[in-house]
């Protein structure tokens, strides 16, 4: 459970600034008034999204399943 705490804090950093930087880079098309401005949009929509998940729900359901798993180890220990 430690490593997990300790790589999530690793690589906080690296995926707000890969996030951000293809956001940003997806601006400028998303905000044009041509054909692929849609797409432009979906693509931050899924970034942001998927961004979120990365960096909170997942983290939370490991948890979960770890402590679960540990609960029952100790149990069937005992």
């Amino acid at each position: 459970m430690r490593a997990a705490i300790e790589a999530g804090t690793a690589r906080f950093r690296a995926v707000l600034m890969t996030a951000s930087a293809m956001i940003l880079g997806m601006v400028p098309m998303a905000t044009g008034y041509s054909q692929n401005a849609p797409l432009g949009r979906a693509v931050i929509g899924g970034l942001l999204v998927a961004t979120v998940f990365t960096l909170s729900f997942v983290p939370c359901v490991y948890a979960m399943i770890y402590s679960r798993r540990t609960a029952e180890q100790k149990g069937l220990a005992s």
